[in-house]
């Protein structure tokens, strides 16, 4: 070891250890003279290794954090420019491809179901039979019914007849009456007659002008009685032919029922449901099957209530499937919501073109607004909505954590209200939760 290093041992470290040593040698170490060159070099030297020290642990600290910041890979970000431009608010919605046309068929009469001749996914044709039902208890009591309507259409005529002979009656009665007040008659003006050259007398005569008005009274008294006889019997007999039709509206309404119970496809398409469990009772108006139009379709879709107002009827709106943009119009809005969604369709005006089928999920877009020349960014996953995000905007090779406020937003942009230039890139993705409480986070290649 070098004199000069050894100075410097005993410089640091001496003073411990000459506490350590006997009287004797303490007191010739500390007699020992060192010159004041060698005491400013070794000064120096000892400054210089703090010095040297106190860098080498700003690095490390450095080296450290770093180490310990996260980073991710600019590969597998999807990063956007922010500019400025045009951008269509749109309601989006999510949404199903469904027939433009589907008619429910149901059973007419609670019946057994004793076979299924068309299975779900065949193509029918108009009148084409689906299901047989047992309508075995219903062509009984068809036939009950047939024989309730002959009898009461029976018991009519024989109403008719007697009030006939009846009405008859009474009429032969009315001209009898008339006959003997015309005799009657005739002796009251003989009875004047005799009277006038004094062979009658007056009290006679009196007496058949008494039994005349008497007579004349009942003749009036039985027309007037015949014509309430003859009112009603006439109402007696609309009665009972108002009961007759209705039994027959009756009558007919079952036949139907009976027609209609053999179950039977009401248009050409396809049978996209039908019941299919053998021995299963059909209740009255429960649906056995559904027929639809193969060929033209809609759009159904759900929107979340608070979004409902800014729908309308003939609104114009876009439909994304698998990239494929179709346009349309939305052509019905339910009128009440169920469980906070209101669901509407969209008609398409060139579904033929496409390769729909029933059941494909889709993306709806209606328009609401326009806005020109705004601060937009690329549509993404990461938009949820109208409000505060705290999304991540590159500054070189690092992504800075930055508070942005969002607006409405189109099938393609998003309108940017505050937080964002012109220029910046912006990452369009949701992070990693490792990643989501973090300032700052470094790029890699």
């Amino acid at each position: 070891m070098r004199a000069g290093d050894c100075l410097a041992w005993h410089l640091l470290f001496g003073r411990r250890r000459a506490t350590k040593l006997a009287p004797e040698k303490r007191k010739r170490f500390m007699d020992r003279q060192v010159s004041p060159e060698r005491l400013k070099r070794e000064k120096q030297r000892r400054y210089l290794i703090i010095a040297a020290s106190a860098v080498l642990l700003f690095f490390g600290g450095w080296w450290l954090l770093s180490s310990m910041q996260g980073s991710i890979s600019a590969a597998s970000l999807r990063l956007g420019r922010v500019d400025k431009g045009e951008v269509q608010i749109a309601t989006s919605a999510s949404g199903e491809v469904v027939p433009a046309f589907e008619e429910i068929i149901t059973s007419p009469v609670q019946a057994r179901l004793i076979a299924v001749l068309k299975h779900a996914g065949d193509s029918v044709h108009r009148g084409e039979p689906l299901l047989e039902l047992d309508l075995q208890s219903v062509r009984t009591e068809f036939e009950k019914l047939q024989d309730e309507l002959r009898m009461k259409q029976t018991q009519l005529h024989r109403q008719e007849v007697q009030l006939r002979g009846e009405l008859n009656a009474k009429r032969r009665e009315l001209k009898v009456k008339a006959m003997q007040n015309d005799r009657r008659r005739a002796e009251l003006q003989s009875e004047r007659y005799l009277d006038s050259i004094g062979a009658g007398t007056t009290d006679k005569v009196r007496e058949i002008e008494l039994a005349n008005r008497v007579a004349a009274l009942e003749y009036e008294g039985m027309v007037e009685n015949l014509h309430d006889r003859e009112a009603t019997a006439a109402a007696e007999q609309a009665t009972a032919r108002l009961e007759i039709e209705i039994f027959r509206k009756t009558l007919e309404e079952k036949r139907r029922q009976l027609d209609d119970a053999r179950i039977a496809s009401p248009r050409d398409g396809v049978l996209t449901f039908v019941l299919s469990e053998v021995g299963t009772l059909i209740g009255a108006g429960s649906q056995v099957a559904t027929v639809s139009d193969p060929k033209h379709f809609r759009i159904q879709a759900d929107i979340a209530d608070d979004y409902a107002q800014r729908l309308s009827v003939g609104a114009k709106a876009v439909v994304n499937l698998d990239g494929r943009r179709i346009e349309g119009t939305v052509t019905n809005i339910t009128p009440a919501a169920k469980n906070g969604v209101v669901r509407f369709y969209v008609g398409l005006s060139a579904d033929e073109t496409y390769a729909l089928r029933s059941g494909l999920k889709v993306s709806v877009y209606v328009l609401t607004a326009l806005r020109n020349e705004c601060v937009r960014i690329p549509f993404g996953n990461y938009y949820h909505g109208e409000g505060l995000y705290e999304m991540y905007v590159r500054r070189g090779s690092t992504l800075v954590r930055r508070e942005v406020r969002l607006g409405g937003s189109g099938e393609s942009f998003v309108e940017v209200m505050s937080g964002l230039e012109p220029g910046e890139e912006v990452v369009l993705q949701t992070l990693d939760a490792a990643f989501r409480n973090s300032k700052k986070i470094k790029l890699k290649d």
